[in-house]
C-alpha cells in the first residue's frame, strides 16, 4: 500500500444467536490512530439470526511508518464488549524519478539527481530555439502535482487577453476585409515572435520555457516535459531546472548551453538566421585613379537586451600573400573605450562610450549631411538612465570574489586573411555603440588608389571586422549563470568590400589612323581677294579645323577639360545625339562629364597668322622647341608647329594627344642670278628675259625693285609685281629686264624680289655699257 492511497480489505460479521443484532463501526482507537483513517461499508446494519455479512474496509495510511497500534471498534447492541479489529500496515511513500528519453534506464532519482544534465549543445545558434525533453516517472500509485521552472532564466509567456478587453461592437466591413486578406502564415509568425519577445522580456539574454510547467502526475504515470531554450544574446549559460513534486524536496537538474551568433545585423540585409556574422558585400564599383572619396552609410540594428560596443578594423586582401596566421598580442583590454578623438578613456563609465559616440563630429566624415543624426539611440533618455541604474544595482549585488580577474597580457592566434589598413577602405567612427533594441549608423568610405603610369587597372578587395564588446559588467559576466566572450575571443561581424580602380583614359578616334592630329595649311590663306579685282587684303589669322571623337570605353563617368597652347585652340565640343554627355558639373565648373560608352565630338583649330611668319626672321637654332623650319630636297620650305591637346581629368592626371601643323611657305628662285647686256648703242633699249619660279606649296605675292626702286635708271623690270600660284610642278613667271644706255659708262644694278609671306628676298645682278659706235646698233629694235 502507498501513503494516501486507500487499501481495501473485507471482514465478515457472524450472528451466532437467534436474535437479530444491530452493529455500528466507531472511530479508530490506539496510539497511531491519528496516522491513518478508515472507511467501512456499510458503517452500520442489522444481522439476522444466524446470519453473516461482509464489510468492506478501506484503510488510508498518512505515513510511511509501520502501523501496529491501530484498532477499529464495532459496537453491537446487547453485547457487553465491542468487537475489536486490529490494523497492521506498512505504506510506501511517493517515489519519482527523472530521466532523458534516450536513456535506457533512469539516470537519477530524487535522491541522486546530480548525474542528470540537460545539455542544449555547445554551438546553439542565436535566435534559434532548442528543445530538450525530460521524462518524469511516478513509480507509485500516489497521484502527485508537479511544477517545473528555471531557477534564473525563467520565461513568462504572454497572458491571454481578458474578455473585458474585447470590444463587442461590430467592426467596419472594410476592416474585416483587411484582416481577411492577411496571410495566415504571417499571422502565426507574428504571434510566435510576440511570444518569444515576451519570454525574453526580462533582458537576461536567454529563457528556458517549460511545457507543461505544471500538472498532476497520475499513479504509475510518465510525463514528458519539453524544455525549450530561447536566446537573443550570445554567451555560455548555466542554470537549474527546479522540479517540485507534491511535498517532496525540490529536485534541481543542471542545464547548460553555449550560444554563438551575432545579435547585430545590417539594415540592408535584415536578420540572418544561419550566417549571422556575415554581412553584405559593399560594391563601390569602378572609379578613376586618384579620384574623390566615396562613402556609403550602413545602419546597424541590435536585437539584444544590452548595449554592444563595436570596434571596426579594415583589412586589405593582397594577391600572393603567403602569410598563414596572425599572432595578436595585447595588454589589458583588447578594445579599450575611446573618446571622439580616438584616445583611450581611463576609468570611464560604460555610459561614456555612448556619449562619446553621440558627440562624434560628423563634419570630418564623408556624407555627413545624410546621416548626422543616425547615431542617436531609438530609446528614450529616461529609459537609458533606468537601464544604467539597474545595471549598477546588479553590479553592486554581484560578489566580487566570483568575478574572474582581468588578464594582463593576452595572446590570440587566428587565420590570416588580410593586412590591416585604413586605406583605401575606412570606417568612421571606428568605435560605435549600438544601443539595446536600437540602431546606429557607420560610414564606409573608399578612396581610389593612385595608379602608376605603367598600371592599367587595380582591383581593391578588402573586408572590415566589427569586434563586439560589452561595457556593462552584468552583461559580460554573471557568476554561475552566464559568461560572454568579447573582442578577439568572439567571432566578429564581417563586411566584405569590393572596388576597382582604372586610370582615366579616353579613346581618341580620328579620320585617319594617325598618331597625331595633323594640320596642313598654306601661308597664302592669309591673303583674301576682293571679288575679281586685283586688290587684296591681308587677314589677321586663318583658322584650319580638324574633328576628332573622344569615347569613354570605361565603366565610369569621366570628368575632364581640354586645353592646348597657341597656335592651336579647342572649340567647344558638340554633343552627339543629344545624350547630354558633356553636361557641366555644378560643383566643378570648367569640367565636362562623359558617361560610359558615350562619344564626344571635339573640334580643334590651327591659327595661321603673320605673327607665325616672324619666326622666319630668327636663326633656326634660336627657334622655340615647338617650331621647326623644314627644307625639302626640292627646295620647298614649311614651318612645323608641334603642341599637345591636354585632356586634364578631375583626378589631376593628364592624357596628351600630339598636335602637328605644317604651314607651307612660298619659295622664290630665278633662272639666272646675273644678267650682262654687254655693250649697247646709247639710246637703244635692249631686253632680256629671266624666269621667276615658286617652289613652295603656297602662293607667293612678289614685288620687284631695281636699285631701291629708281624709275629713271637704265634698267627696268616688267612686270614689277605679281602672284605665283602653287602647284605640283613649279610655277614660273617670265621677267623682262630692259637696259637703255644713256652714256658710254659701265652701268650695274641689282633687281631684288620681295614677298609678303616670309619669302627670303632674291637678287638679280645686271650690268651693261653704252657706246656711240654704230656697230653696236641692234637691227632689232626691242623698244
Amino acid at each position: 500500500m502507498y501513503v494516501g492511497v486507500p487499501a481495501r480489505g473485507t471482514v465478515t460479521l457472524f450472528n451466532q444467536t437467534l436474535l437479530p443484532a444491530h452493529f455500528s463501526w466507531g472511530k479508530l482507537q490506539g496510539k497511531q490512530a491519528s496516522l491513518c483513517s478508515v472507511c467501512y461499508t456499510p458503517p452500520t446494519g442489522t444481522l439476522g439470526p444466524n446470519a453473516k455479512m461482509e464489510v468492506v474496509v478501506e484503510l488510508t495510511a498518512n505515513t510511511d511508518m509501520e502501523l501496529t497500534e491501530v484498532a477499529g471498534v464495532c459496537e453491537i447492541e446487547g453485547m457487553l464488549e465491542p468487537l475489536v479489529l486490529g490494523f497492521f500496515s506498512k505504506a510506501k511513500g511517493l517515489h519519482i524519478s527523472y530521466s532523458l528519453p534516450t536513456a535506457d534506464r533512469p539516470a537519477g532519482d530524487g535522491e541522486n539527481p546530480t548525474v542528470l544534465v540537460l545539455d542544449f549543445g555547445r554551438n546553439v545558434l542565436l535566435l534559434k530555439s532548442v528543445t530538450k525533453q525530460l521524462v518524469i516517472t511516478n513509480h507509485t500509485a500516489i497521484p502527485a502535482p508537479f511544477h517545473l521552472e528555471a531557477e534564473y532564466f525563467t520565461g513568462r509567456p504572454p497572458s491571454p487577453p481578458s474578455e473585458s478587453s474585447t470590444d463587442p461592437r461590430p467592426r467596419p466591413l472594410n476592416l474585416r476585409r483587411q484582416i481577411h486578406h492577411v496571410p495566415a502564415k504571417k499571422v502565426e509568425e507574428k504571434v510566435h515572435q510576440d511570444f518569444i519577445s515576451s519570454l525574453l522580456a526580462h533582458r537576461k539574454g536567454a529563457a528556458f520555457f517549460v511545457q507543461p510547467a505544471f500538472g498532476t502526475l497520475g499513479p504509475f504515470a510518465m510525463q514528458t516535459v519539453d524544455v525549450t531554450a530561447f536566446t537573443n544574446m550570445w554567451g555560455d549559460y548555466s542554470d537549474h531546472l527546479v522540479c517540485r513534486v507534491a511535498d517532496l524536496e525540490p529536485v534541481v537538474i543542471p542545464m547548460k548551453m553555449s550560444v554563438r551568433g551575432c545579435p547585430v545585423y545590417f539594415q540592408m540585409t535584415g536578420p540572418q538566421l544561419e550566417m549571422q556574422t556575415q554581412g553584405p558585400i559593399i560594391r563601390f564599383g569602378t572609379h578613376v585613379s586618384g579620384g574623390d572619396t566615396v562613402s556609403r552609410s550602413l545602419r546597424l540594428n541590435n536585437t539584444s537586451p544590452y548595449n554592444i560596443r563595436m570596434d571596426w578594423e579594415t583589412y586589405n586582401q593582397e594577391v600572393g600573400d603567403r602569410k598563414l596566421v596572425d599572432l595578436v598580442v595585447w595588454y589589458g583590454d583588447a578594445f579599450p573605450l575611446k573618446d571622439a578623438d580616438g584616445n583611450e578613456v581611463l576609468g570611464g563609465k560604460p555610459a561614456s562610450s555612448e556619449s562619446a559616440t553621440r558627440s562624434w563630429d560628423w563634419s570630418h566624415t564623408p556624407s555627413s549631411s545624410r546621416a548626422s543624426s543616425s547615431l542617436q539611440s531609438q530609446s528614450c533618455p529616461e529609459e537609458e538612465e533606468e537601464e544604467e541604474e539597474e545595471d549598477e544595482e546588479e553590479e553592486e549585488g554581484t560578489p566580487q570574489a566570483l568575478v574572474p580577474p582581468k588578464k594582463l597580457v593576452s595572446v590570440h592566434l587566428r587565420a590570416h586573411e588580410g593586412n590591416p589598413s585604413d586605406y583605401p577602405y575606412c570606417i568612421t567612427p571606428q568605435q560605435i555603440v549600438v544601443p539595446a533594441g536600437g540602431s546606429s549608423t557607420i560610414h564606409v568610405s573608399f578612396t581610389p588608389l593612385t595608379l602608376s603610369s605603367s598600371s592599367t587597372d587595380a582591383r581593391c578587395a578588402g573586408f572590415a571586422l566589427g569586434f563586439m564588446s560589452l561595457d556593462s559588467k552584468v552583461a559580460s559576466c554573471i557568476p554561475g549563470k552566464v559568461e560572454r566572450a568579447e573582442g578577439y575571443e568572439l567571432e566578429p561581424l564581417r563586411l566584405d568590400l569590393q572596388a576597382s580602380v582604372k586610370p582615366a583614359h579616353l579613346s581618341v578616334q580620328m579620320d585617319d589612323e594617325e598618331e597625331a592630329l595633323e594640320f596642313y595649311a598654306v601661308a597664302s590663306d592669309l591673303i583674301q581677294h576682293k571679288g575679281r579685282e586685283k586688290n587684296k587684303e591681308v587677314l589677321r589669322d586663318s583658322i584650319l579645323t580638324r574633328n576628332l571623337q573622344l569615347k569613354n570605353t570605361t565603366e565610369m563617368r569621366l570628368y575632364f577639360r581640354l586645353s592646348t597652347q597657341p597656335p592651336f585652340s579647342v572649340l567647344l565640343p558638340r554633343i552627339r545625339g543629344g545624350t547630354g554627355s558633356s553636361d557641366h558639373r555644378a560643383e566643378e565648373p570648367h569640367f565636362l562629364i562623359l558617361r560610359p560608352q558615350h562619344n564626344l565630338q571635339v573640334k580643334v583649330g590651327f591659327h595661321s597668322s603673320l605673327a607665325l611668319l616672324a619666326c622666319l626672321s630668327q636663326p633656326e637654332d634660336q627657334l622655340p622647341p615647338t617650331v621647326k623650319l623644314i627644307h625639302t630636297d626640292t627646295g620647298e620650305r614649311k614651318l612645323c608647329f608641334q603642341q599637345n591637346l591636354a585632356i586634364e581629368y578631375s583626378n589631376n592626371s593628364v592624357q596628351l594627344l600630339p598636335l602637328c601643323a605644317n604651314l607651307a611657305l612660298p619659295t622664290l628662285c630665278l633662272s639666272e642670278t646675273s644678267l650682262d647686256f654687254g655693250t649697247c648703242y646709247v639710246g637703244q633699249t635692249q631686253v632680256k628675259e629671266v624666269f621667276l619660279c615658286n617652289r613652295g606649296a603656297s602662293c607667293s605675292y612678289w614685288t620687284a625693285v631695281v636699285d631701291l626702286g629708281e624709275e629713271t635708271g637704265p634698267f627696268t623690270v616688267t612686270p614689277v609685281s605679281g602672284v605665283l600660284e602653287h602647284s605640283v610642278a613649279p610655277c614660273r613667271q617670265p621677267l623682262q629686264i630692259s637696259f637703255t644706255a644713256s652714256d658710254q659708262s659701265q652701268t650695274t644694278a641689282t633687281v631684288t624680289l620681295h614677298g609678303i609671306l616670309g619669302e627670303p628676298p632674291i637678287s638679280l645682278h645686271v650690268q651693261g655699257r653704252g657706246s656711240f659706235d654704230e656697230r653696236f646698233v641692234s637691227l632689232l629694235d626691242n623698244a
